[in-house]
């Protein structure tokens, strides 16, 4: 689920003018690169973003110690779920900079053109490094599916 998640254009309805996943870190720096941003709602998505990736990272840390067994699938498993801990890591530290730049609630000035260039940024690599992450998810149950016949 996470994984399609992940890839889905729109929220809900495939018509919806909100995108989320992957393709959400394109509208969202798309904003900023246009000077069109909602204050309030990019402060509490940051944050959002920010708690949903930290607890992620802790997640798939806990299912890499888990994991560590004694058969292959297991094994890599592990390897992955580790990788994928430290993607939404670094997907986190993006955010927590975010955060930091743009306060909740008050929110900063996200539209000011040197604001705007740190959150593209920040955007751009948390984007690069969640990627990454859903790759590792992606494997992971290519081996879960692979188990299951």
């Amino acid at each position: 689920m996470a994984v399609q998640h992940a890839y889905e254009q729109g929220y809900k309805r495939e018509d919806s003018q909100y995108r989320n996943g992957l393709a959400g870190y394109d509208a969202w720096i798309e904003a900023f690169q246009k000077r069109n941003v909602e204050v309030f709602g990019n402060t509490l998505h940051g944050l959002y973003v920010h708690d949903q990736r930290m607890y992620a990272a802790e997640f798939m840390e806990r299912i890499a110690i888990e994991l560590q067994g004694e058969d292959e699938e297991n094994q890599q498993l592990s390897s992955l779920a580790g990788q994928a801990a430290r993607h939404y890591d670094k997907v986190s530290g993006c955010f927590g900079a975010f955060r930091n730049r743009f306060p909740f609630p008050k929110g900063g000035d996200p539209n000011d053109p040197e604001q705007a260039e740190a959150a593209i940024q920040l955007l751009t690599e948390a984007r690069a490094e969640e990627g990454k992450g859903v790759g590792c998810l992606e494997k992971m149950l290519q081996i879960l599916n692979n188990q299951a016949r």
